[in-house]
C-alpha cells in the first residue's frame, strides 16, 4: 500500500482540474501533462523501450519516458518492479502491465503514486492520474485546468 505524505502548509481542501503538470523526480521528469480520470482506478505513463531485467531474484524494469516537457536526466530510467496487473485499457481491453511506485509533485505538493508503464503514444496526454492516485481530501473540479500551475521541484 502506497503512502500518501502531502507536503503543504495549510488544511484547506486542494483542488485537481481536468488536467494539471507535474513532476515525476525518481523518473528524472520535471515536467510532465498528465490527464485527472476518476473513473480509471490506477495511474498510467507512456513509457517506450521498456525492459524487464531480473537480478539478484528481484525484477527491474528499464524504460525512457518520451513525453515530459522538461527532463532532468537523460537516458533510461530503472525502478524496481512493484507488482504486474491485468488492466482495462480505454478501448475496453484487458492488458497485462508493469506497476512501479514512484513520487509525483503537482503544485507544491509531492505524494506516492503506483504507476502502470504502458503505451499511450495514441492519447493526447502521456500520463493519466486515476483516483487510487489523488490524495484523500483533494477535489476535482472538471470544469477547470492547470489550476495548480507548475510542479515546484
Amino acid at each position: 500500500m502506497i503512502q500518501k505524505t502531502i507536503l503543504q502548509t495549510n488544511n484547506a481542501p486542494s483542488y485537481l482540474g481536468w488536467r494539471e503538470w507535474a513532476a515525476l523526480p525518481v523518473l528524472g521528469v520535471r515536467k510532465i501533462k498528465f490527464k485527472v480520470d476518476t473513473g480509471a482506478r490506477t495511474s498510467a505513463l507512456h513509457v517506450e523501450n521498456m525492459e524487464i531485467i531480473l537480478e539478484a531474484e528481484q525484477s527491474w524494469v528499464q524504460f525512457i519516458v518520451p513525453d515530459c516537457e522538461i527532463a532532468l536526466q537523460q537516458g533510461p530510467v530503472r525502478l524496481p518492479v512493484a507488482d504486474r496487473r491485468d488492466i482495462k485499457n480505454s478501448g475496453g481491453n484487458v492488458e497485462h502491465r508493469v506497476v512501479v511506485h514512484t513520487d509525483i509533485v503537482v503544485g507544491h505538493a509531492r505524494w506516492a503514486i503506483e504507476l502502470t508503464l504502458t503505451d499511450r503514444k495514441q492519447m493526447l496526454f502521456p500520463m493519466l492520474l486515476g483516483r487510487k492516485g489523488i490524495p484523500l481530501g483533494w477535489l476535482v473540479d472538471p470544469s477547470r485546468s492547470r489550476i495548480q500551475g507548475k510542479p515546484h521541484v
